[in-house]
């Protein structure tokens, strides 16, 4: 079952999805409940809690946990009526820096954190007809098309903090926290584009902790003013571009960093990325993983 062990639950939330995608909205679940399921409906730039409960005597029934657009049209689509707009809002451009990251969940290769200096309303409408929007949407095919066209015309509008694998295992272990790391990786984004763009005052990175933990890594750009946002590869083109610049990148790391070794160094965790794992150890041994693989992750307990 992919959202509940509860027939009834299941089939109406499968009916419904492919609507609910279709407007922006996704489902995931958090946990199964007595009589019924809870469901996060994440929208582009909200998300909330939903309950849904089924008993015989009163068939379905859904609690609208949290109140805001992603949760109100999730019931609306669940009781079978018409989605119901937002209200219209006037959004003012402003120039920011995007950021985001690729490779974080990843065994092998580095943490690849990329930004994005958006300066104008033209750019960001050159952006849409590139096609950018969040990376986790396009294959890799496609990033790879849109990164090119971005890396040709937009060349100083770009920054990539890339450090090799090794690197980022001593980053590691002296920062003992991935989300420290990371507030360091974007920090540093920030100002070496602050560098080129000092007329950049705002700086977005998609959120994966509080603001704060990117600002306390800020040395020379205190005064810029950062903003973590939910799902920003979704409500901040910016961000997308980021985004896909550091797939891409990662993507093609991850081609030489296999090539190198002579032998294919998957993505992801899990079963086919311990196999690899322990055929890297009997082709290259153990020490050589510091290379190749990030040796904090539990991956590397299953290798012994």
């Amino acid at each position: 079952m992919k959202y509940s062990k509860i027939t009834q639950i299941e089939k109406k939330l499968c009916e419904i999805e492919n609507e609910l995608i279709r407007n922006g909205i996704f489902l995931e679940k958090l946990k199964d409940i007595d009589y019924g399921v809870q469901i996060l409906a994440k929208g582009t730039s909200v998300e909330g809690k939903v309950t849904i409960y089924y008993s015989e005597k009163k068939g379905l029934s859904v609690i609208e946990n949290t109140k805001n657009d992603a949760t109100k049209n999730f019931v609306a689509c669940f009781n079978g009526q018409l989605f119901i707009p937002s209200a219209p809002k006037s959004k003012k451009f402003f120039a920011y820096i995007g950021s985001d990251e690729a490779g974080k969940g990843d065994f092998f290769g580095p943490l690849v954190t990329a930004g994005f200096f958006l300066e104008d309303e033209n750019m960001q409408n050159d952006l849409k007809n590139m096609g950018v929007c969040d990376s986790k949407k396009l294959n890799d095919i496609k990033i790879s098309e849109i990164a090119k066209k971005l890396h040709a015309k937009y060349k100083e509008n770009i920054v990539i903090v890339r450090p090799s694998v090794e690197k980022y295992n001593d980053l590691y272990a002296n920062f003992k926290n991935l989300n420290y790391l990371l507030g360091w990786q974007h920090a540093t984004v920030f100002e070496e584009m602050r560098k080129k763009f000092p007329q950049a005052k705002t700086a977005i990175f998609d959120k994966f902790a509080e603001k704060r933990v990117v600002e306390n890594f800020l040395k020379d750009n205190r005064d810029l003013k950062v903003e973590a946002a939910i799902h920003g590869e979704d409500s901040h083109i910016g961000i997308a571009a980021a985004s896909v610049i550091a797939r891409d990148c990662f993507v093609n790391r991850m081609k030489e960093l296999s090539k190198g070794y002579g032998m294919n160094l998957p993505l992801g965790a899990g079963k086919i990325v311990t196999r690899a794992g322990k055929d890297f150890i009997k082709m290259h041994g153990k020490e050589k993983l510091n290379f190749v693989a990030k040796t904090h992750f539990k991956t590397m307990l299953e290798l012994e």
